[in-house]
């Protein structure tokens, strides 16, 4: 798969995403773009509050980038749910079952993320309905 390498951070103590990420030249890892929130992420956050995502490099139905820890719903249900949580594990993106009524992360889905889209895309699509820290 030839994808665009980029990332999105979560900020655990603020609970806030940041979308648009550039290196922080002082600290050498990656903040926000707006200058006033690049000095503000810099200068009062610890690198342990944050959360790195990668993009997968696929998007939704809607065009929207799915990326790591997001929330997608297939339109169908298989082996009984509908919804997966998107991780990476053993080098490559995939998927794990999810229990909306419960909030619980479960089992891997057996085949890898590009598969579970070639089966979904053409049919009803797939949709990111959120992300499992906001």
């Amino acid at each position: 798969m030839n994808r665009e390498i980029k990332f999105r951070i979560w900020v655990k103590e603020k609970k806030q995403m940041i979308q648009d990420v550039h290196i922080c030249p002082q600290y050498g890892w990656l903040v926000m773009s707006d200058n006033d929130a690049l000095e503000e992420i810099c200068g009062r956050v610890s690198k342990k509050e944050l959360l790195w995502m990668q993009y997968t490099g696929l998007k939704d139905k809607y065009g929207v980038e799915i990326y790591e820890g997001d929330i997608i719903d297939i339109h169908q249900t298989v082996n009984g749910y509908n919804q997966f949580v998107i991780q990476y594990d053993n080098y490559k993106f995939s998927a794990r079952y999810y229990n909306q009524k419960t909030k619980q992360i479960l089992g891997w889905y057996q085949y890898d993320l590009d598969e579970l889209f070639e089966i979904n895309e053409f049919e009803k699509g797939i949709e990111v309905i959120g992300n499992i820290y906001e």
